[in-house]
């Protein structure tokens, strides 16, 4: 029963980093998109996505959230065509299409025109025509955050800071905060990065470090 138990915690515990992983991002920007600020665009690191640069849409309500690569929303940008095509139509029975990495649903609400934007998971937003515009106008200022993000080459930085304190005896997290310590003084972005997952998501580089040390295990074990 006491095996069973600690099993069955530690199953919860993942799925609940899993859970805050999925729509968590570091050094981000946010952007509303519409006048009650319940809908946004945010761009930043991804947590879930091994600390690579995203797109993020988002609103309030239900917490929905969807998420693209730089790949994906500039695939979503390309359907503005269509999307914008439903939105001024007076037509009904639009079908849903695929986009890379999502799907666009056309309805209805309350005789207002909305795209459903959906991912696997269920993970969804609703936008309506002050969104979307929106969105688009800001198409610039997000492709060239994100081509900052990518020249910060965080994911990079952040795989060596693992490898390396992984290797280290004692508190994973205060060897992590001795290797940037000295360095705080740089204007770095990345030890900023670092410092934000220290002070909002201890609990993700606690599983970084130690999946990290339990892959390197299994390769010498099988190497040797």
């Amino acid at each position: 029963m006491y095996q069973m138990n600690f099993y069955t915690t530690k199953q919860q515990k993942h799925d609940d980093l899993s859970k805050k992983r999925s729509a968590a991002l570091i050094n981000e920007s946010r952007y509303y998109l519409n006048k009650s600020k319940s809908k946004w665009i945010s761009i930043g690191f991804s947590l879930e996505k091994k600390y690579i640069p995203v797109v993020k849409l988002g609103g309030y309500k239900n917490n929905q959230n969807v998420i693209f690569t730089e790949d994906q929303w500039v695939s979503f940008l390309n359907q503005q065509g269509i999307i914008m095509g439903f939105i001024h139509s007076d037509s009904f029975g639009w079908q849903s299409m695929e986009g890379n990495g999502f799907q666009l649903h056309f309805i209805l609400i309350k005789e207002s025109r909305v795209i459903k934007i959906t991912q696997e998971g269920g993970n969804c937003v609703y936008l309506a025509e002050d969104g979307i515009n929106e969105a688009n106008k800001l198409a610039d200022l997000i492709q060239y955050r994100l081509d900052l993000l990518k020249s910060q080459e965080f994911s990079k930085y952040y795989n060596i800071l693992v490898a390396g304190v992984s290797s280290k005896n004692g508190d994973i997290l205060q060897n992590v905060y001795n290797v940037i310590s000295p360095l705080k003084n740089l204007n770095s972005q990345n030890i900023y990065c670092v410092l934000e997952l220290l002070n909002l998501y201890s609990d993700c580089i606690f599983e970084d470090v130690e999946s990290f040390a339990c892959n390197e295990f299994v390769k010498n074990c099988v190497n040797k």
